[in-house]
């Protein structure tokens, strides 16, 4: 399963996308920006970090309207134990 993906079906949906990663791991100690570093949609192999259990990571999904608007949606995320069902 790819969160990137997921989260950017539904701009795709409607010929729309966002040029950033998704989201990032959230460190501690002022370190925002932690493993895992991205979510994207294109495969980086040297980006080999998964995802584990208790760690905080973010979903940043947005859109800018050139010379209009734009809006981004910062939400914090808790990875948990459940079903893999990718």
């Amino acid at each position: 399963m790819n969160l990137d993906i997921l989260a950017r079906a539904p701009f795709w949906n409607k010929n729309l996308s966002f040029n950033h990663d998704t989201g990032h791991g959230v460190g501690y100690l002022m370190n925002i920006h932690e493993e895992p570093t991205g979510f994207r949609w294109q495969y980086r192999p040297k980006e080999t970090h998964r995802f584990e259990e208790g760690i905080v990571i973010t979903d940043e999904p947005e859109i800018y309207i050139a010379g209009s608007h734009g809006i981004r949606i910062e939400n914090e995320l808790i990875v948990c134990k459940g079903e893999n069902n990718g």
